[in-house]
């Protein structure tokens, strides 16, 4: 897990069925492998379509475009955020820890994500249309038109809230999810760590 400071807490294992643990691990993999190559996608098409605006020669343009790979880059963390929470998830146990610290990551980069592309769109829509120093918002002639690009970041944004969304359920799970009723609950042997 990505951690800004400090070490991995001290995991405290709940037991939880071990199908819980193959969906937390195989849908936590699925989503961060295909919000990696999506992100991917939408940083290629950021920097292609950057390009290709009408106020392409601007340095506000520029500028736009490195601020809108940097979210790309936080979606980036995000998904690989997501790969490897599924260490969190072994045998039987799910560490509540580990996964707490995810959630918090997660959320941190989510809203890094929501607000650089926030940040890149009042960019672009506020630069000139041409270096003549109008003040002219961009419009849509010639190139590639605005309203199609401003797609780009709403899509790094609604990407971001579904990982943190798919991880919250995942990481945290229900009461549903933990075994009331089972008469080996709670377990005393068996727990990794020589718990």
């Amino acid at each position: 897990m990505i951690i800004i400071q400090g070490q991995e807490p001290t995991p405290q294992y709940l037991w939880v069925s071990s199908s819980v643990v193959r969906k937390i691990r195989a849908t936590s993999m699925l989503t961060g492998a295909v919000s990696a190559a999506v992100s991917l996608v939408v940083g290629v098409l950021m920097w292609w379509g950057g390009g290709a605006l009408p106020n392409a020669r601007s340095p506000f343009n520029w500028m736009m475009i490195a601020i809108e790979l940097c979210s790309v880059f936080f979606l980036l963390l995000i998904a690989f955020s997501l790969l490897w929470a599924t260490s969190y998830a072994t045998g039987e146990y799910l560490d509540i820890a580990g996964t707490r610290v995810a959630l918090r990551v997660l959320l941190v980069l989510g809203i890094a994500t929501v607000g650089t592309a926030a940040l890149a769109c009042f960019v672009l829509v506020m630069t000139p249309t041409h270096a003549g120093g109008s003040t002219a918002r961009p419009d849509v002639h010639g190139g590639l038109p605005v309203p199609v690009y401003l797609l780009l970041p709403f899509a790094a944004c609604a990407i971001a809230v579904i990982d943190c969304l798919i991880a919250r359920y995942l990481l945290r799970p229900s009461p549903a999810l933990l075994p009331r009723n089972d008469p080996a609950w709670p377990p005393n042997a068996g727990l990794p760590g020589g718990r």
